[in-house]
């Protein structure tokens, strides 16, 4: 009996401890505390005497809290632990001029790594020796944010939100090799976290706006999916256990909870597991599954090996505020068996989110019959969610655009003088033209007077720019017009045709005239050398000279200049030889 009694004892002491070890589920930093809650969202601890509290990491081996706490100059790393009894904010590292935005403890070395964005470094300490830290990993174009550590499969996993080129990176604990594994389709990557049981890599990536989304794929970087894409949220602490996915929101200071194999959209399933007054941002989980998976069974024995050397167990955490989690509805929604039923206008698990926000960009919000939002918009916009203004781009020709609920589109413009119509597209100049130079019905809104000067008067009083009554001065035929007749472009076709004939019949004619002009003169002609008077014949063949008829005319022969008359062309080279010689002989008949 006593043996039973022993037994039973042994085994509520076993359990008393056990729920004292995994009381809390979730812890979170929140400027000067460390708050621990349950997966419902119910606080029970919080840690006191720190300034301002950003990165978070937990040892599961030796129960121990490490974070960065942030004063005005400088940071100080803290381990807080769980087991020791007394003074347990033991200050690893101080003042570090550095932000810290990641923190890692690897348990079975004992190292702790820690991010530092601003210098694109990762650094490291071992906690037995906190007085050397080392550079642990020094990049050029990195600037790594939060870290995550697989002591299983000795891996160091960090974001790189890095502006250029974003990306998520490990690093090998054991030969410090460096990799990329994601490096497409990110933004602004920053929180990040381990699911050890399904072997899956999480991460957090504020988008461009109002956008954010959570990713998850393998610790290699493959299979790569989108788990949560939603809009107005700013992640920045991430976690994951068994069953959910938990983030901290710093826009809306809020701590979001989701199940991981949730299957509707992506933007839905997500609720609100807890709202506090200050940002919260570094997050962590306690259960993250070691036990029963093989690659983690050094971690499972230097646990077991640290519980069995520690006897007894201390919680210094303050007693938080007693809250009594019942199950809540927001907005009227009203409780039932399966959840929240939610009135119209609102959704989600706890009926927290409504569907009218910043859904209306520049008008009021409103519900359909069926419950999906409507916007009514304010004077001047229009669309789905009143997002196009009327007057962008409404208004031709320069014309002037103002609102008018009154018109059809919501937009008046006012016209300049040549223009007309309700987006000033008509020319006035156009539609007289055609109706004074076609004859055909005038128009109904504009009164066209056909002469030298036009007059144009608008008798459609209710246009959006009645015209007053002016003169335009047209040409009454331009040539532009006149070509437009068909009878007069046949006729112009002819002439043109005509002129080109007689054009090409010139160039003939004045080409033959020029065939028969004085050709040019290139005879020689042999005289007699030594004779003077030019009315000798030559006495012999040996006083013979060279002359040609340039020479001739050089000589002063005649009182005109010399040529070669016509008919010489005619005549053979003797006749002409002959001609000329009787010609110098009787120089009174040439001259």
């Amino acid at each position: 009996m006593i043996l039973k009694i022993s037994v039973f004892l042994v085994i509520i002491h076993v359990s008393v401890q056990l729920t004292e070890i995994q009381d809390w589920d979730l812890a979170v930093t929140i400027n000067d505390q460390i708050k621990l809650l349950t997966r419902n969202g119910s606080v029970v601890g919080a840690t006191l005497s720190f300034t301002r509290l950003k990165a978070l990491t937990f040892d599961n081996v030796r129960h121990q809290f490490i974070a960065s706490d942030m004063n005005q100059q400088n940071d100080t790393i803290y381990s807080i632990s769980l087991k020791e009894e007394g003074n347990y904010n033991n200050p690893i590292v101080q003042d570090l001029p550095d932000d810290i935005q990641g923190l890692a403890i690897d348990p079975l070395t004992d190292i702790l790594y820690w991010t530092d964005p601003k210098y694109k470094s990762i650094h490291s300490v071992s906690l037995n020796d906190p007085t050397k830290t080392e550079i642990f990993m020094q990049f050029e174009e990195k600037e790594p944010q939060d870290l995550a550590i697989d002591s299983c499969r000795r891996y160091l996993y960090f974001t790189n939100g890095f502006n250029d080129r974003p990306s998520i990176d490990r690093i090998d604990l054991n030969t410090k090799k460096h990799e990329v594994i994601v490096d497409s389709g990110l933004h602004t990557p920053v929180g990040i976290a381990i699911d050890y049981v399904a072997k899956k890599l999480y991460w957090s990536d504020s988008g461009p706006g109002i956008y954010f989304r959570i990713e998850t794929a393998t610790l290699e970087g493959k299979e790569r999916e989108i788990v949560i894409y939603d809009t107005h949220q700013r992640p920045f602490g991430l976690a994951v256990d068994s069953e959910f996915i938990y983030w901290t929101d710093i826009n809306n200071n809020a701590l979001w909870k989701r199940k991981k194999n949730h299957g509707g959209s992506k933007a839905s399933g997500r609720f609100p597991l807890k709202h506090f007054e200050e940002r919260p941002q570094g997050l962590i989980a306690k259960h993250l599954g070691f036990a029963g998976t093989p690659d983690c069974e050094n971690i499972m024995n230097l646990t077991r090996e640290y519980n069995e050397s520690t006897t007894e167990f201390y919680e210094h955490f303050v007693e938080p505020v007693t809250e009594q989690m019942e199950f809540h509805c927001f907005n009227n929604g009203k409780a039932t068996g399966n959840g929240c039923l939610c009135p119209k206008g609102y959704v989600g698990p706890f009926c927290e989110i409504p569907l009218c926000h910043n859904y209306c960009m520049h008008g009021q919000c409103g519900f359909t019959a069926n419950g999906y939002p409507k916007c009514t918009c304010n004077t001047g916009y229009i669309g789905s969610r009143c997002e196009i203004y009327v007057c962008d781009n409404f208004c031709l020709n320069n014309g002037t655009c103002t609102q008018d609920s009154i018109e059809i589109w919501g937009a008046k413009c006012n016209c300049t003088a040549k223009f007309m119509g309700s987006r000033c597209e008509i020319n006035v100049n156009n539609i007289c033209h055609k109706f004074c130079k076609n004859q055909l019905e005038e128009p109904k809104d504009i009164k066209c007077n056909c002469s030298a000067t036009i007059d144009i008067e608008i008798i459609d009083q209710n246009l959006t720019n009645p015209l007053r009554p002016q003169e335009i001065k047209i040409p009454k035929h331009s040539l532009i017009e006149q070509l437009q007749d068909p009878t007069v472009l046949i006729l112009s076709i002819c002439m043109l045709v005509s002129l080109c004939l007689s054009s090409i019949l010139l160039v003939y004619v004045c080409k033959m005239k020029k065939g028969k002009g004085r050709p040019r003169v290139n005879k020689r002609i042999i005289v007699n050398k030594n004779i003077t008077p030019l009315t000798y014949r030559p006495q012999s063949t040996t006083q013979e000279c060279e002359i040609t008829i340039e020479n001739c005319c050089n000589m002063n022969v005649c009182e005109t200049p010399c040529f070669e008359p016509p008919q010489l062309r005619r005549k053979s080279a003797k006749d002409e030889k002959k001609t000329l010689l009787t010609n110098m002989e009787n120089p009174d008949e040439l001259c």
